[in-house]
């Protein structure tokens, strides 16, 4: 029997290094790593905040940058002001009781 601290001794059945990354005991499963992605976007709602890709062009991109930096602020934060305002503005033409109105908001 080799001992411990024997580092001279050859081992009879040399145990053979396993391939790859060591494991590290820690790792999650593909249900986990869902289970806090949910959580994360769950969080996300209950802020009232919804992820939206865009796709501008070059010239609005560029007044989006500098709209958010001369205001100090993101550009979702621009975005948002926008629409509402735009929202608020179309909203203000129209009658509570029109057809237009029951029509926008479906």
């Amino acid at each position: 029997m080799k001992g411990l601290a024997d580092n001279i001794t050859t081992d009879l059945f040399p145990v053979k290094k396993s391939r790859g990354r060591p494991v590290t005991g820690v790792a999650k499963t593909s249900a986990e790593r869902q289970r806090e992605y949910r959580a994360r976007k769950s969080q996300q709602w209950r802020q009232d905040l919804h992820a939206v890709n865009l796709t501008l062009p070059v010239d609005a991109n560029c007044a989006l940058k500098r709209l958010a930096k001369h205001h100090g602020v993101s550009f979702s934060d621009i975005v948002a002001k926008l629409v509402k305002d735009a929202d608020d503005l179309l909203i203000s033409t129209m009658t509570y009781d029109s057809p237009e109105y029951d029509d926008y908001f479906k």
